[in-house]
């Protein structure tokens, strides 16, 4: 199965055929992003800002110019453990006084050799995925989700 993100990442830097990160472009060319999450949010000092709630976990970019709304990360469907399991999740707007919306990310995702391309194109069954906040430098800034 393709990479659900695919067509909305920029900069793709491939790491010995097992890894890549890229940062988050929406179709309308804005590179700043608020998140909605189903998550339990915590303060990101020694873990991720947002972490599973319930086993449960995901994660979507909403564009602030158009509204569209990017799906980075469901655990009902992505990944190398997909459960099935679907509880009713609200979700929750990211915020943090620690930095300021919108947010750029990078996102990275870690594969087995023989995962990375499915059909020629990136493919869903990672083992990580990691999106970080960057700063205003362009620099990894925080871990918004390690999973």
């Amino acid at each position: 199965m393709k990479l659900r993100t695919l067509e909305f990442l920029t900069d793709i830097h491939e790491v010995d055929g097992v890894a890549f990160s890229a940062k988050l472009k929406c179709s309308c060319g804005e590179t700043k992003f608020n998140f909605l999450h189903t998550g339990r949010q915590t303060k990101g000092i020694f873990s991720p800002f947002i972490v599973k709630h319930n086993r449960q976990l995901i994660l979507k970019a909403v564009c602030p110019i158009c509204k569209n709304v990017i799906t980075i990360y469901d655990s009902t469907q992505d990944g190398k453990i997909v459960n099935n399991e679907y509880a009713a999740c609200e979700f929750i707007p990211f915020t943090t006084k620690k930095l300021m919306n919108p947010f750029s990310v990078v996102i990275k995702y870690n594969y087995l050799p023989d995962n990375l391309k499915f059909e020629g194109s990136y493919s869903n069954h990672f083992e990580n995925c990691f999106v970080y906040v960057l700063d205003d430098n362009g620099k990894e800034a925080s871990a918004l989700i390690e999973v």
